[in-house]
C-alpha cells in the first residue's frame, strides 16, 4: 500500500474551522495531493499521498483507507474542486459544442469502454468547452464522497492558470507531469494554440513529445519560455535531460492571490501550482 509523502500545515489545524475554506484535490495517475486554502487566500495545508497502483478501481480501497484516517478530508468546505488526469481528454470550439453529442466527442477518438463516464466542462475554457472520461469507479466514489464538489480536468486547469500567468514571453511552453502522463500546453501570441496528453515512460518519449511541439508549430528554444509544474523537479531523472534541450525553464509557482508562508512555503512551488489554481 503507498502512503503519506508530504504533510506539510501552518499551525495545528486538528480544530480548524472549514466552512469559509477552500478544498483542492488533484488525483494524479498514481497519486492525489491536497490543499487548503483560508480566506486570505494563503495555503494553509497540503498533503500529498502515493498509491500503490495506478487510479483504477482495484485502487478503492486505498483511497477509502486514506480517506477515513484524514479528518480534514471529512470536513464541510465552502467551496471543494476535484481535478482528475484522465488521458481521455479533447477541447471542443463552444460554437460547435452540442451538449446531446457529448459522448461522440471522444468516441470519434479513442475507443472508450463501459468502465468510462464521460464529462464536460468549460470552467474558465471561454471559447472551449473540455470533454473528458471519468473511470466509473472514480465518477461513484467522488459522487459518494464529495457530492458538490465541481470535477474537473487537469489541463483544464493548466489553461487557466495560463490565462492568469503575466508573461510577455512570444511563446509559453507549460508541461505538466503527474506519473508516466504529460500533459502540455501552449500560449503562442496571447492565445491558446494547443494543448494535449502523452504518456511517457522514459526520457526519448518526453524529448519526442516535446520536440513535436516544437517542430509542429516552428517554436524555438530562443522565443519560448517553458514551465515545468506537477512531478518535475531538478532531482527527477526527466528534469534533467530536459535541461539539455530547453533553455533555463521555470519552476512554476502558486498564481496571485494564493500565497504561501510559514511551513507551506517549504514545499515545492511547482506541487502547489495546479492545486492552488482550481481554489481561484
Amino acid at each position: 500500500m503507498g502512503g503519506l509523502k508530504i504533510n506539510i500545515a501552518e499551525g495545528n489545524l486538528a480544530d480548524l474551522p472549514t466552512y469559509n475554506q477552500k478544498l483542492s484535490i488533484l488525483i494524479g495517475m498514481d497519486s492525489f495531493d491536497y490543499m487548503v486554502v483560508d480566506d486570505a487566500d494563503r495555503i494553509i495545508l497540503f498533503k500529498s499521498y502515493g498509491l500503490s497502483q495506478p487510479v483504477s478501481s482495484h485502487s478503492y480501497s486505498e483511497f477509502e483507507h486514506f480517506f477515513r484516517l484524514d479528518p480534514l478530508l471529512n470536513r464541510t468546505y465552502q467551496d471543494t474542486v476535484i481535478t482528475t488526469c484522465s488521458a481521455y481528454y479533447t477541447l471542443v470550439p463552444s460554437k460547435l459544442f452540442n451538449k446531446e453529442a457529448t459522448n461522440d466527442y471522444l468516441n470519434q477518438v479513442t475507443d472508450l469502454n463501459s468502465r468510462y463516464v464521460i464529462r464536460e466542462d468549460n470552467w474558465g475554457l471561454d471559447d472551449f468547452v473540455s470533454v473528458f472520461a471519468l473511470h466509473h469507479f472514480l465518477r461513484d466514489w467522488l459522487e459518494n464522497r464529495f457530492p458538490k464538489a465541481r470535477v474537473t480536468h487537469m489541463v483544464n486547469q493548466v489553461i487557466r492558470l495560463a490565462r492568469r500567468h503575466n508573461s510577455k514571453a512570444e511563446n509559453r511552453l507549460y508541461l505538466y507531469l503527474t506519473g508516466h502522463r504529460l500533459a502540455i500546453v501552449l500560449w503562442k501570441d496571447g492565445r491558446l494554440h494547443y494543448s494535449n496528453i502523452f504518456t511517457v515512460y522514459d526520457e526519448a518519449q518526453l524529448v519526442y513529445c516535446i520536440g513535436l511541439v516544437f517542430n509542429q508549430f516552428n517554436i524555438q528554444q530562443t522565443n519560448t519560455e517553458a514551465y515545468y509544474l506537477g512531478a518535475f523537479h531538478p532531482d527527477h531523472h526527466m528534469f534533467k535531460i530536459l535541461d539539455l534541450y530547453l533553455d533555463q525553464p521555470v519552476l512554476l509557482g502558486p498564481m496571485r492571490p494564493i500565497s504561501t508562508y510559514g511551513e507551506v512555503s517549504r514545499v515545492p512551488a511547482n506541487l502547489l501550482t495546479l492545486p492552488s489554481v482550481a481554489t481561484l
